[in-house]
């Protein structure tokens, strides 16, 4: 079965079932306080948990520690869903320092009877009778879970309890995911995990000029992207970011987020043009790709944008 998505080779060459020597789990104050509220919405009798959490706050380990719970105490089967390779290295990795025994289901894998499941939820849409004996189901980045795709894994494992984490628990919308989540259980604030040292802080920067957005069409509550390339790839606003970066980074490296994949390479080409180092990387562009690229950056001066 072919596949749009590159695992890395660290997970590529894990065997189909992964057995590792048991390990402890260190959870900060909030995880253990967050996990301990999601175990008691499951003890009420929620079915469906949904957790809210800032980006870099530790769900997957958060998660990954509930998972060496219920096979310690429970021995049932639990399977974990994402949408990225990306995400099956982080939590493969994850697993694998919890020491617990785990296979994947993904594109280039065999088929295996572990008792936890990584799965690639477009890998998983064409094998979903491995769901059936599922007993806790566990999907990352839940705010997709509205998809087809996503409601046909949920009802493929009819018996099973179900845990959903994401940062940003809504819809594009702005529509929340009560059709599919009994309770939501919020974490900590970015700034609560930046006073405890968590996060790094950071300062906002606004521009003078600032860029006319009425009129902007609205789409799925958020403005029309293509509409809206048109207003941000525009000459002052390019020249702001330019002589901003040139006063506050000084060759340091930066990230630009754009609009649209046409509009990060007009930005990329730019800056290139005025004697910065900066490369355009979007959704599609191939894991190995980027890191077989690492060897010639690095002879030739790293990236700065």
């Amino acid at each position: 079965m072919s596949s749009i998505f590159t695992l890395s080779d660290s997970v590529k060459s894990l065997p189909h079932i992964l057995k590792t020597s048991a390990a402890m789990i260190v959870l900060r104050d909030y995880q253990q306080r967050d996990l301990t509220s999601i175990r008691a919405q499951f003890m009420r009798g929620c079915r469906r948990v949904c957790y809210a959490a800032p980006t870099g706050s530790g769900k997957t380990v958060l998660f990954v520690e509930l998972i060496r719970r219920i096979r310690a105490t429970r021995n049932q089967r639990v399977a974990v869903i994402v949408h990225r390779g990306e995400l099956i290295d982080q939590t493969a990795d994850a697993l694998a320092a919890a020491g617990i025994e785990f296979g994947i289901i993904a594109a280039g894998y065999p088929e295996n009877d572990a008792p936890v499941l990584l799965c690639m939820v477009q890998t998983l849409a064409h094998r979903l009778d491995r769901l059936a004996d599922v007993d806790f189901l566990i999907i990352d980045e839940c705010h997709h879970v509205v998809a087809s795709s996503w409601l046909a894994t949920i009802n493929a494992a009819p018996k099973a309890r179900l845990l959903g984490v994401s940062a940003t628990p809504e819809r594009l919308s702005g529509e929340g995911l009560n059709e599919v989540f009994d309770v939501l259980v919020v974490g900590p604030t970015v700034k609560e995990l930046i006073a405890k040292g968590w996060l790094s802080p950071f300062v906002v920067f606004a521009p003078e000029r600032l860029v006319n957005l009425r009129g902007l069409r609205s789409v799925g509550g958020d403005y029309a992207a293509g509409e809206l390339a048109k207003r941000m790839n525009v000459g002052y606003v390019l020249d702001d970011a330019l002589a901003e970066y040139r006063k506050h980074l000084v060759d340091q490296t930066a990230i630009c987020f754009c609009t649209t994949i046409a509009h990060s390479q007009d930005v990329a080409r730019f800056f290139r043009a005025a004697g910065i180092r900066a490369r355009h990387l979007d959704g599609d562009t191939p894991h190995r790709a980027t890191s077989a690229d690492q060897g010639s950056r690095d002879r030739r001066g790293a990236d700065r944008l």
